[in-house]
């Protein structure tokens, strides 16, 4: 089992002259780490290989020292420059899973991807296939596509940048240390900064959340620096995984009222956004108000304030409802609507700015806690397609879009079952799981869901029968789908429901 690090909070007390030199220690070494990614980048395209963990720096000429330059290299950019291959290698595989390309094509391109061969393909490669290694041949023609597919990514990706990066180091650079005259603190940082021989002492404490956390402690930490330009330090620690005994499915459902609806019938922040629409109106309004003024908003206080407390809302609200059904129900598996349909079921209902506020904090937020919970809890996450599923009903099948009544209210035309609809449609995310439909296209989902439907109509429902022959003669989802034998006919046997 891999092992699991957080980055915790400690509570710090540096004065006003120690966080302006930490403030002027951010600025070089965002410089430097630029300067080391750019030397690791074109390195990368000369060599046309991926660039190990250990790599010489000499040639790379940074203002901090060189205890800094590696450390910057070890903790910030090799991290970087190996998230951003792993997204290539993502985006070039669902490229070659939506081609027209014949089969054998494409087990040869996702190999040469998988292994991040994009710029110096062999020319042969080896695959197992069926327990038994097979090797194909990689043809000229095969390595120009594969090219041109990483180059089709850099076009559309931008090289990542170290605006935002906090400083991260172990105890070459940011060493701790046991008090020995201050009676007030007991323990310190040393931090080497640009003036050498000229260190800073910081005295830190633990807080209650870092010894909350069981796990073991490193001697690496981070410091950052918030949006409202405050300082925050951070240790990170090896956590223990959580043992607990797992039962059965939960699938949650991205609400427009909620911010959660589960299968059990649990509807969990209803006050999300509402919230969320509140604090976009405020921003909103004095961003226009600082615009008539000529103020950039990023120049206003009040402006980064209300924007830090909006991200820490939703922050703050995510982590909440998630922890709360974790502690109640212990799930083996959540299955959850593929976070694109986050995007387009939810955060278009909403204006631009609050759009923006979801894009920004809600996702990557949801994203970071689904794989928190993942890696301590063992809990398999598992995304399927939410096409359909709040226009169908969970107990039939049935699929129609007069079935959702409102946001909140769903009838089925054909069996009259009612619900709220966002439980309905988490219900319908736990039957795509259980029957395997995960991530296929809109037009695949509406397929299944319509087959689905005239399967249970055939085997369980027939006593709907009569009033589906009515439903479906006018519908145009049914008009491709060739009807379930018998469903003209006059029901003789007795209804299975």
């Amino acid at each position: 089992m891999s092992k699991i690090y957080r980055a915790l909070p400690y509570q710090h007390f540096a004065n006003k002259g120690k966080l302006e030199t930490i403030n002027q220690l951010f600025t070089l070494y965002k410089k430097d780490a630029q300067k080391i990614f750019s030397f690791v980048w074109n390195k990368f395209i000369k060599t046309r290989t991926i660039l190990g963990q250990k790599e010489n720096l000499k040639e790379v000429k940074t203002t901090l020292s060189e205890r800094y330059k590696y450390n910057i290299y070890a903790y910030v950019v090799h991290p970087t420059y190996i998230s951003y291959l792993e997204n290539a290698k993502n985006y070039i595989a669902k490229l070659i899973r939506n081609s027209t390309l014949p089969a054998q094509d494409k087990l040869l391109l996702y190999s040469l991807n998988r292994r991040g061969l994009w710029l110096n393909p062999p020319d042969s490669i080896d695959i197992k296939k069926n327990e038994q290694t097979i090797t194909l041949t990689v043809s000229a023609e095969h390595k120009k596509l594969i090219k041109k597919l990483f180059h089709r990514f850099l076009k559309t990706h931008k090289l990542p940048t170290f605006k935002n990066t906090p400083i991260i180091g172990d105890n070459k650079v940011i060493e701790y240390q046991q008090s020995k005259k201050a009676k007030h603190f007991e323990h310190w940082l040393r931090l080497s900064t640009h003036t050498k021989g000229k260190p800073i002492y910081i005295p830190v404490k633990e807080t209650d959340y870092y010894r909350q956390k069981q796990g073991k402690d490193t001697n690496i930490f981070q410091i950052t620096k918030t949006d409202l330009g405050t300082i925050e330090i951070r240790r990170v620690k090896e956590i223990v995984p959580k043992q607990t005994e797992k039962q059965d499915i939960l699938s949650l459902d991205f609400g427009l009222t909620c911010l959660f609806a589960t299968n059990k019938g649990d509807l969990l922040g209803r006050n999300f956004f509402s919230k969320v629409k509140e604090y976009a109106s405020k921003l909103n309004k004095l961003q226009r108000n600082l615009q008539r003024q000529g103020i950039k908003p990023t120049q206003s206080k009040r402006y980064r304030r209300l924007n830090h407390k909006l991200r820490e809302y939703v922050k703050n609200e995510i982590r909440r409802v998630i922890n709360r059904l974790i502690e109640r129900y212990q799930p083996a598996v959540i299955v959850i609507e593929n976070l694109r349909g986050f995007i387009q079921s939810v955060i278009n209902q909403f204006p631009k700015s609050v759009k923006r506020a979801l894009i920004r904090i809600g996702r990557k937020e949801l994203r970071d806690k689904l794989r928190e919970i993942s890696e301590e809890y063992g809990i398999e996450v598992v995304e399927v397609n939410p096409a359909y599923t709040s226009q169908s009903c969970s107990q039939c099948g049935y699929v129609d879009e007069e079935n959702r009544k409102s946001q909140t209210e769903f009838e089925c035309k054909c069996c009259g079952k009612k619900l709220n609809a966002d439980v309905n449609a988490s219900r319908n995310l736990l039957v795509r799981h259980q029957e395997g439909m995960h991530l296929h296209g809109i037009k695949q989902a509406l397929r299944w869901q319509v087959n689905r439907f005239m399967n249970l109509l055939s085997e369980r429902y027939r006593c709907l029968w009569s009033k589906a022959r009515g439903l479906l003669a006018v519908h145009p989802y049914y008009s491709h789908s060739p009807l379930t034998r018998g469903i003209d006919e006059y029901k003789e046997n007795a209804c299975l429901c």
